[in-house]
């Protein structure tokens, strides 16, 4: 009977995201029925975006490997190293571009990720196989709190986001993706993320209130929802928030 068993070592963060019942890094995984690895780590609790590599001794397996009595694996965690744009035995189809579908379980953060100058949709309020679908399709980085739609199997990048702070989960998502580019901080409408234009006051005077008016003279405008956007006082707590993320900004 215990030569019937899959032998799982699992590496950094990941051991944080086992269910409660698996008191070890190291499981013994009894092999009662046919199963991908896919399946098996994602059964302990573990989605599959979060794992990066899995070796059998020199070799890296798939996640459609098939767990086989007496084999020992380790799972290491998804890290910076791991490419986004280029293949990898996880994930033989790469994207062409690192942007990011956020759903509402991370609003805050979605909002902060559009003010860090990542381009960051909204998740469309549907069902998540139909939310882990349109992802893909539009190849953005799926970012949620919430598990079981990061291990809808359409997902082939997302990121389960830890912390409960809006801030730490910010810093997150910069320790998780290597830019070619650097982001440029408040280029994107927080609201839409669409890329703000630069406007002239004079044609938005009608637009603005009083001591707007008075106070300020550089001004950009949403080309979506025409929101107008300036360096008023709440710029400065923004900034704080982008530097304690990106200090080099």
């Amino acid at each position: 009977m215990s030569s019937q068993v899959l032998r799982i070592v699992f590496h950094g963060n990941l051991v944080e995201l086992l269910s409660k019942k698996f008191k070890s890094n190291e499981v013994v995984y009894p092999l009662n029925r046919r199963a991908t690895l896919k399946d098996i780590v994602e059964s302990m609790g573990i989605p599959h975006t979060e794992v990066g590599k899995i070796e059998k001794g020199e070799e890296q397996l798939t996640f459609d490997h098939i767990g086989v009595a007496g084999e020992q694996c380790h799972i290491y965690p998804f890290t910076c190293d791991i490419p986004v744009l280029h293949p990898t035995i996880l994930r033989p189809l790469p994207f062409s571009s690192i942007t990011f579908m956020a759903d509402d379980t991370v609003g805050k953060l979605r909002r902060n990720m559009r003010m860090a100058g990542l381009d960051t949709s909204a998740a469309p309020r549907k069902p998540l196989t139909e939310i882990a679908a349109s992802a893909t399709r539009q190849q953005r980085i799926l970012v949620s709190r919430n598990r079981d739609l990061l291990k809808c199997k359409d997902v082939v990048f997302g990121q389960l986001v830890r912390s409960g702070d809006h801030v730490a989960q910010l810093r997150e998502v910069f320790c998780r993706y290597t830019f070619a580019k650097r982001p440029i901080p408040f280029s994107r409408c927080l609201e839409c993320n669409i890329l703000l234009q630069d406007a002239q006051k004079k044609d938005l005077l009608d637009e603005l209130q009083p001591l707007t008016r008075k106070y300020y003279f550089s001004f950009k405008k949403c080309p979506g929802c025409a929101r107008i956007f300036w360096h008023g006082s709440h710029l400065e707590k923004m900034r704080r928030i982008v530097n304690s993320v990106l200090p080099q900004m």
